[in-house]
């Protein structure tokens, strides 16, 4: 069975999960912006600044999660 294709007309969602409280989606969301950028960027750009705080934070988060701390 082939698998069904997801067509993404927004970056609306993944931009919303920036501000979840999770940090697992905030990664998640950061991790797959990149991928829709070139297409979203007029929509993207508006959250340049907020997407700048969340990548320092999830950064921070990979360290100590590698680092053994959780």
């Amino acid at each position: 069975m082939a698998a069904a294709a997801t067509m993404v007309s927004s970056a609306g969602g993944l931009l919303a999960m920036l501000n979840e409280h999770h940090p697992l989606l905030k990664l998640h969301a950061l991790s797959n912006l990149n991928a829709f950028v070139d297409y979203f960027w007029p929509e993207i750009s508006t959250s340049v600044p907020i997407i700048h705080v969340k990548q320092m934070f999830s950064l921070a988060m990979q360290n100590i999660r590698f680092s053994g701390w959780l």
